[in-house]
């Protein structure tokens, strides 16, 4: 009797090796491939992460708007507000609040992997997401902002975007990438 399976069978076998999965062929060789079953932790990492920076973009939406339409929240005054999210006297306009607000909430739909948008539409976009992300936590960090800006920020809101804004911008990047290389449409 042979070792190897008959030719016109399909082998069973297999071993699990990491997220691989080595299986004998019906001619004794081995193949290697990656299978759902060996991912599904990965994918649920990776949709669990795509979702909560999803979350917390439109969070930061929402706020926005709560802004646009004069809310100070979570701030004592309108004062306190535009010194820490600004770095400026003046809160900014609504107009300019509510442009931001939907610059996030386009942002958390390419990153959540809304529908009716196609896959490489949803792919792009979460990547564009990760680059600006990226950019503005680089820049918050290393006190750059006022480079980008058209004012002088506040030596406040200086210190904060650099232990705060920037590390969190810098997470979300890094959110908006991890969503980019989902599968889901």
């Amino acid at each position: 009797m042979s070792d190897q399976p008959n030719s016109g069978s399909h082998f069973e076998a297999s071993v699990r090796r990491g997220w691989w999965r080595t299986s004998l062929t019906p001619t004794g060789g081995h193949r290697r491939r990656l299978t759902r079953e060996s991912l599904g932790s990965k994918d649920a990492t990776t949709v669990r992460t795509s979702q909560a920076t999803a979350f917390v973009l439109a969070g930061l939406s929402a706020l926005h708007i709560a802004w646009g339409l004069g809310s100070s929240f979570p701030f004592r005054d309108p004062a306190t507000l535009a010194d820490t999210v600004a770095g400026t006297r003046a809160v900014p306009k609504p107009r300019d609040c509510f442009a931001v607000a939907g610059l996030l909430l386009t942002s958390a739909a390419l990153v959540g992997g809304a529908r009716p948008l196609q896959a490489d539409v949803r792919r792009v976009g979460a990547l564009g997401v990760a680059t600006i992300l990226g950019g503005r936590g680089i820049l918050g960090i290393a006190k750059r902002t006022a480079t980008v800006v058209p004012w002088a920020p506040s030596d406040r809101f200086v210190r904060l975007d650099q232990r705060y804004y920037g590390p969190l911008c810098l997470a979300l990047a890094a959110g908006a990438a991890i969503s980019a290389t989902t599968t889901q449409q």
